[in-house]
């Protein structure tokens, strides 16, 4: 985990601090590095006086595979993390405000540097393996999960506002299962994509299939895009294809 300042909806930082105008482009590509929706990338950074804002570009949502943009908030919410991650290896603990305009809701966040604090060698760890981010794709090892693996990632859950649910009781598992049978069957499903065909570790979606999903028009008959894929389901993106 990465330590924040947490701000009230509408509540500015008043330590005042200006943003290094020449640490900018090394802010927003660390937060760019972030994974998200068929690598859409939908979010835009804009300096507001003290503050650097995060937008969500919606020109870059899924309107038929994601119409109430779930999965639009969940990828710039992994940038913003990044961006957090970058704040710190300056020497200061970001203060956040998420959704700090209820009149501007595609305003997601508005962050300032906040306290100085030096990074941790935790941070640092995670900072570092930001460049190499993976998409996996292929079947889990069977076995037992690392001693205190899932209460770390429940803590790491709490920590950022959430809640992690565990499924440990085998009586349970059908019903995970049937959620995601049957969210594979909706129309627009990624499991049902054309561009996927009988190959979904081969061949990640076009271009121009994703302009058909951002105008809502049906671009199925393009050609996927090529990609080199790892045999295991392993896709690197700090890789040329």
């Amino acid at each position: 985990m990465t330590e924040i300042i947490r701000l009230r909806q509408g509540q500015s930082w008043p330590g005042g601090i200006p943003l290094p105008l020449e640490e900018l482009p090394a802010l927003v590509a660390t937060a760019g590095r972030a994974p998200s929706v068929l690598n859409t990338q939908p979010w835009q950074f804009r300096v507001s006086g003290h503050a650097l804002e995060m937008h969500a570009d919606v020109r870059r949502g899924l309107r038929v595979l994601d119409p109430v943009g779930r999965e639009m908030l969940i990828s710039c919410g992994a940038a913003l993390y990044g961006l957090r991650l970058a704040v710190r290896q300056l020497g200061y603990v970001p203060a956040v405000g998420l959704l700090p305009d209820p009149g501007r809701p595609g305003l997601l966040a508005r962050l300032y540097l906040g306290t100085e604090s030096p990074i941790t060698p935790a941070e640092q760890d995670l900072l570092a393996v930001v460049p190499h981010r993976y998409t996996h794709r292929g079947p889990f090892s069977p076995g037992p999960l690392p001693a205190g693996l899932l209460t770390g990632l429940r803590q790491d859950a709490a920590a950022e506002g959430a809640a992690l649910a565990m499924v440990d009781e085998p009586a349970a598992y059908p019903r995970p299962a049937r959620l995601a049978g049957t969210a594979r069957a909706l129309p627009g499903s990624i499991g049902k994509s054309a561009f996927y065909g009988h190959h979904p570790r081969s061949t990640p979606p076009s271009r121009a299939f994703l302009r058909g999903q951002a105008s809502g028009s049906d671009s199925s008959s393009q050609a996927p895009a090529p990609c080199r894929v790892r045999p295991a389901g392993w896709r690197r993106y700090d890789e040329v294809p």
